[in-house]
């Protein structure tokens, strides 16, 4: 697994967290974001604490630090399945 990382500024208070990190890792989209955030990927550290956020809508603070947990690629490549074929037409 990989993790990122990113510190809030004075600018970003009060920004969208999924639309925070989708401008701050522009190689990740927004939608891509929110399923890790609703996933539990998404951790705040602040106050010497750190917290899961499960809330995309989430409004941003100055001075704090989000870490994005991302899981590692799934191969996509396709499975076969032993289905049962019915032959309707063969030449």
């Amino acid at each position: 697994m990989t993790e990122i990382s990113a510190m809030t500024t004075k600018e970003d208070e009060g920004e969208r967290l999924d639309r925070f990190l989708a401008s701050t890792f522009s190689d990740l989209s927004r939608s891509r974001l929110k399923a890790l955030i609703k996933g539990g990927s998404v951790v705040i550290l602040a106050n010497g604490s750190e917290s899961v956020v499960l809330d995309p809508n989430r409004a941003v603070s100055a001075n704090e630090r989000y870490r994005v947990t991302l899981p590692e690629p799934i191969p996509a490549v396709p499975e076969p399945e032993d289905i049962p074929l019915s032959v309707l037409f063969e030449d």
